[in-house]
């Protein structure tokens, strides 16, 4: 009798210890805003865009979900506003990629910086155009960085 009950027994942990071992990617998880930097300097956070927040959940297939969600005040209609943007992400080489659709953005992307720290960051680009000369100009890239914490859960 008491072997039966543990061959029994046996692949009933063997399933249990499975399901309680799956591993979870660091940068899953909600993230608030706490700090914005434009070119190196830091920007100004309101009650407004501090509620600006990323969500990461875990890659289903190929790529896994991130919302994140941008809030800005509006100074013509004196309103606060959000704007949600839906892309994915995967993880190669130990870097994290973005994808919008079918573009891959060269100029945005993740960062896990810690375990508690996650960039996300987007270089603005602009090419002057010099209207005496009738050339464009070198481009000029402004980085930005938003810079998130791990929500207290």
């Amino acid at each position: 009798m008491k072997k039966k009950f543990i061959i029994f027994l046996l692949p009933l942990l063997i399933i249990a210890s499975c399901i309680n071992n799956e591993e979870h990617n660091p940068i899953e998880g909600h993230w608030i805003l706490t700090e914005i930097k434009v070119n190196g300097l830091s920007a100004q956070l309101n009650a407004c865009t501090s509620q600006s927040e990323i969500i990461i959940t875990a890659t289903m297939s190929d790529f896994g979900k991130l919302i994140r969600t941008t809030y800005y005040f509006d100074s013509t209609k004196m309103i606060c506003k959000s704007v949600v943007s839906h892309e994915k992400w995967s993880q190669y080489n130990g870097e994290y990629i973005l994808k919008d659709g079918n573009i891959i953005d060269s100029n945005e992307g993740i960062n896990l910086t810690s375990n508690d720290q996650l960039v996300y960051y987007y270089d603005a680009w602009e090419i002057p155009y010099d209207e005496e000369t009738g050339q464009f100009l070198p481009i000029i890239t402004t980085p930005t960085r938003y810079i998130y914490t791990r929500a207290k859960e």
